[in-house]
């Protein structure tokens, strides 16, 4: 520890004191958590964070530089490399669809460019300020801290300790982080980081203990967070690493090569048996293996991924070399929409990630993305076996090819995320500093003239990144919360103008989430309208600035399909008071039809709307498509059915309802749900209200 923190002498070390300071906080990023007052508290708060951090520690860090030559890195070409991935996902996003949601993506992801771009001068500022390997593991040991700290919070969720915080989770473990994926990918990097600080201390029996209690303990939690992708990549990663000692170490084959190669083979056996088996009481009690042996092309969830996967390729032969830009996955998805992943009402349909990080930077940066962002990877895996070349010692390069490459096979599963972004791009760091020789010596240069002036520009530039990376994003997301509860429980005009005012603020504070802030206007609209309390002018106030939102961010980006069906619902919704609204809602729907031309829902709402508008004929070539599209989907039936009840098509009513009926006696066992019993007997007492008796006995067989 003395070696990383030290007693400053002068305003050099200070500043470095600051930033070590900053790189040890980076690590417990995982333990910011603040539940109430945010919009998607597990995640915007700690990437804010983050961002303050990095900001504060890479304006500090380009001062020394100008300042002292002794701050400044030497490159390797494998950091270049990953500039070079993060600028071909600047120039993908300048030629995408939309650069501010490229730049600054979302609340509930807080991804996009800005991230990339933290990531980058974290990176660089790492590379900057830890010289040595005493350094590197100190912060390797200050993470193993945090990841512990997680842990044992995970461990309380599993015990079920009353004042600990419940998973999010439900059974799978989310501890602070909240997400059980997301813990997995934590807690397999934090496997190998102990293993890795294990072998190096192999000597020292309390290090030995110490670490080899972590690696069990944070294998415990993984395997409590039944996260597929994050073990599969652990056990790559241990079979890689006993197939390299097997053959490094052949020549010695003393006990420890038997007792690894034993271990190989029962942990195959076992696996091997537990696939076998899988539908053995044994392994179904247990949640983790029951899932883990469930993996299959027939899955649903895999064969979900596999068409989403397979559709988006669709996209990169449109844009092969750029890619869509950054965060701009759905537009890839919504164009190219696999029709299979829709099995009826309630099926998700809404997918901004293809849940497999290869595929993502494919499509948003294209091949010269994925290039970029493998070629990273590679080229550290062709430094590390060169190494070994020249050395003749086995151990540490192909431990670090071993993960490198168990990693990337980790990433066809997963998505990003800060928590494990933060010590992914530790490990990058230490692979590109550790490879490298720097023997520059630090060399003191007192504060001069222009030294001032370079302070000067800093500290703008800390107080501008500050207001717009942080504080700005930051009170948006808490005005949001705010108005949407005061509009909630308005009881006056008063109130509710205030509710307007906050969420205006927070509209107009930054860019950051501006999509999510209009998407909750209609959500909290229905409950304004039906508050007693409230006077009609105050209900058309908040129903005037939905609509303008709504209208204005649709305008600014018909492509978002998603965004533009609350516009649609929102006319739907109003259209029995303005009947304007219908004739919107059709041109609106057809635009949506025009770019996402498979998607069932745009279809299904089209068909409603025009039958809202009595074009029978329209809804029915609509209906007619959508069925053809998704036969195999009731919702398909029943949208068709709505088309022939208005057309009163008595021939086609009857058979729908006989194709409906034989769906549910093949899948459910009965003639039709008791949802479907109440729709047709509603329809029903319609019926005889406009003695439309001929419909009335057709319905009445049913």
């Amino acid at each position: 520890m003395k070696s990383f923190f030290f007693r400053p002498k002068n305003i050099d070390d200070y500043l470095v004191l600051i930033i070590k300071i900053g790189l040890s906080l980076v690590l417990f990023l995982p333990l910011f958590l603040i539940i109430k007052g945010f919009y998607f508290p597990y995640i915007v708060p700690r990437n804010l964070i983050f961002r303050l951090i990095i900001d504060l520690i890479f304006l500090l860090n380009i001062f020394l530089i100008f300042k002292n030559k002794a701050y400044r890195p030497k490159f390797n070409k494998g950091y270049i490399i990953f500039f070079f991935f993060v600028l071909s996902l600047t120039i993908s996003s300048i030629f995408g669809n939309s650069f501010t949601t490229s730049f600054w993506s979302n609340f509930e992801r807080m991804d996009g460019l800005v991230n990339w771009y933290h990531i980058l001068m974290y990176v660089f500022v790492l590379m900057c300020f830890v010289r040595d390997k005493r350094d590197w593991k100190f912060l390797l040991n200050t993470s193993l801290i945090s990841a512990w700290i997680v842990g044992l919070i995970a461990l309380g969720q599993k015990l079920q300790l009353d004042f600990v915080l419940a998973s999010s989770g439900g059974s799978r473990l989310a501890s602070t982080i909240g997400n059980a994926a997301y813990v997995g990918s934590y807690m397999f990097l934090h496997i190998v980081l102990a293993f890795y600080l294990l072998i190096s201390k192999f000597k020292k029996k309390g290090y030995l203990i110490y670490y080899g209690i972590s690696i069990l303990f944070f294998l415990y939690i993984l395997i409590h967070t039944q996260t597929r992708g994050a073990f599969l990549g652990l056990a790559l990663f241990i079979f890689l690493l006993i197939i390299f000692y097997l053959w490094f170490e052949r020549k010695k084959k003393n006990i420890y090569y038997y007792i690894i190669l034993s271990s190989l083979i029962i942990f195959l056996g076992f696996f091997l048996l537990a696939f076998q088996q899988k539908d053995s009481s044994w392994v179904n009690s247990n949640g983790f293996l029951r899932k883990l042996t469930n993996i299959s092309l027939q899955d649903t969830t895999t064969q979900s991924r596999l068409v989403i996967w397979r559709n988006s390729l669709e996209g990169i032969k449109e844009k092969p070399i750029l890619g869509w830009g950054e965060e701009n996955f759905k537009y890839v998805f919504n164009k190219y929409f696999p029709v299979e992943i829709y099995h009826d009402i309630g099926s998700e349909v809404w997918f901004d990630r293809p849940h497999n990080i290869l595929i993502q930077h494919l499509i948003h940066g294209g091949i010269l993305g994925l290039g970029l962002y493998l070629a990273t990877f590679f080229y550290l895996i062709y430094i590390l076996f060169k190494k070994y070349t020249k050395e003749g010692k086995w151990l540490y390069s192909f431990f670090w090819i071993s993960f490198l490459l168990s990693f990337l096979f980790h990433d066809l599963f997963i998505f990003d995320s800060i928590n494990v972004n933060v010590i992914l791009y530790l490990i990058l760091a230490y692979l590109f500093k550790t490879l490298i020789v720097d023997n520059t010596e630090r060399e003191y240069i007192s504060l001069k003239g222009k030294d001032y002036t370079y302070l000067a520009i800093i500290l703008i530039l800390i107080i501008s990144f500050f207001f717009t990376f942080f504080l700005n994003p930051w009170n948006s997301n808490r005005l949001l919360i705010k108005s949407l509860q005061q509009a909630s429980v308005a009881n006056s005009s008063e109130e509710m103008d205030l509710a307007i005012s906050n969420w205006e603020k927070s509209f107009n504070l930054t860019a950051l989430g501006n999509q999510e802030k209009v998407e909750t206007l209609p959500q909290i609209l229905q409950s304004v309208l039906s508050n007693k309390y409230l006077d009609d002018t105050s209900k058309s106030k908040f129903a005037i600035l939905t609509e303008k939102y709504l209208e204005e961010l649709s305008k600014k980006n018909i492509q978002e399909v998603r965004f533009n069906m609350l516009l649609s619902q929102y006319y739907s919704s109003l259209s029995h008071i303005q009947s304007e609204y219908i004739s919107k809602n059709i041109l609106l729907l057809n635009d949506l039809r025009e770019i996402a031309p498979d998607r069932p829902d745009v279809l299904l709402q089209l068909t409603s709307v025009y039958l809202s508008n009595n074009n029978i004929v329209e809804a029915k070539e609509i209906a007619l498509e959508v069925l053809e599209k998704f036969p195999w989907a009731k919702s398909t039936h029943w949208n068709l059915f709505h088309v022939y009840l208005m057309e009163g098509n008595l021939v086609e009513l009857e058979n729908i309802l006989n194709n409906i009926k034989e769906m549910n006696n093949e899948k459910l066992g009965l003639d039709f749900t008791d949802q479907e019993y109440l729709k047709i007997n509603t329809i029903i007492s319609y019926a005889e209200k406009q003695e439309e008796s001929s419909i009335v006995e057709l319905l009445q067989q049913f």
